[in-house]
């Protein structure tokens, strides 16, 4: 499967863990951690901090595998949907939600 994903999507990277035998004790368990610039900063700093912070995190030996799901390459796109507009003309809300479900996997 790693092979086809490579393939398929530039710069992808697959990784295939079996699962532990008692769920939540396995080697690939691990914990989440999430960065936030709260001083409005550049994206270009920020990045920076990032990978600053990688790099010293994967020096950690108790650490075995650290990555970010943050690429500043990649797009980020927020839909604010007006709720209330969506049922005053008469449309299902769960039908906003599946186009653009639909439009945003065809797009990606």
């Amino acid at each position: 499967m790693t092979a086809r994903i490579n393939r398929d999507i530039k710069d992808a990277q697959g990784l295939v863990f079996n699962p532990p035998p008692i769920r939540g004790l396995g080697t690939s368990g691990g914990f989440e951690f999430v960065l936030q610039d709260r001083t409005g900063g550049s994206l270009n700093a920020f990045t920076q901090t990032l990978q600053d912070f990688l790099a010293r995190a994967r020096k950690r030996p108790e650490l075995g595998f650290v990555f970010a799901n943050f690429d500043p390459r990649v797009p980020q796109i927020e839909y604010a949907i007006d709720r209330d507009r969506v049922k005053s003309i008469g449309v299902n809300l769960a039908d906003v939600f599946f186009t653009l479900q639909t439009f945003l996997a065809t797009t990606t």
